[in-house]
């Protein structure tokens, strides 16, 4: 019974008679990537009587989604609806400064399918409820990725990866992070095919 939503469009809501309380564990963060913008997943989310959003990404995608009307908070969950797994949640990241919520993510892995569903739930902080706004923007990301793959070598670690197509691209920039959230730092680059529809295949060792 999700509702749907469409990129660029602002949907209005009410948490007001909502009761629809899921026995699911809430998230805080996320893994925002790159082309993400900073000052998100703020706060810490708990688990209210909210409403049930779905968007659906076809594509490589940076996903900005916003809420903001009274003490809100953001949870987004893929999978099915049997078993959904949290991807990010936000409280008080509303790029308005007051108590609206925002997360961004990138959808660009579908691991074989021709699209990824976001379940995006709305609630209030604590006790909080009333009307609020939500708008979804998806921005295609200029990297197409079709696979990134590891194997551990005898004294070193190989990693392959190839793009379907790339669009005004100088670097592939590898970068680790001891909890995959925090703390990243640059461990090599690999030349980048700047504009192409045709699939590359790279490798660093």
């Amino acid at each position: 019974g999700a509702i749907s939503l469409t990129s660029g469009g602002v949907m209005m809501g009410t948490t007001a008679n909502a009761t629809n309380v899921e026995n699911l564990s809430p998230c805080s963060g996320g893994t925002p990537g790159d082309d993400c913008a900073g000052g998100v997943y703020d706060g810490t989310t708990d688990f209210g009587p909210g409403v049930w959003y779905v968007y659906t990404s076809t594509e490589s995608e940076t996903i900005t989604i916003e809420v903001d009307g009274f003490d809100t908070e953001l949870q987004v969950f893929t999978g099915p609806c049997e078993s959904l797994s949290c991807v990010a949640g936000d409280d008080d990241s509303s790029s308005s400064g007051c108590c609206g919520s925002q997360v961004c993510i990138e959808s660009a892995d579908f691991r074989g399918a021709a699209s990824v569903d976001y379940y995006i739930y709305v609630d209030g902080h604590a006790t909080n409820s009333g009307s609020y706004t939500l708008s979804v923007v998806g921005s295609p990301l200029p990297v197409d990725l079709i696979s990134f793959d590891g194997r551990t070598e005898k004294s070193s670690n190989m990693l392959m990866w190839k793009t379907a197509s790339e669009e005004n691209t100088e670097w592939h920039i590898i970068e680790r992070s001891l909890d995959g959230r925090d703390g990243w730092q640059e461990v090599d680059r690999v030349q980048a095919a700047g504009f192409t529809s045709e699939q590359q295949d790279y490798m660093l060792e």
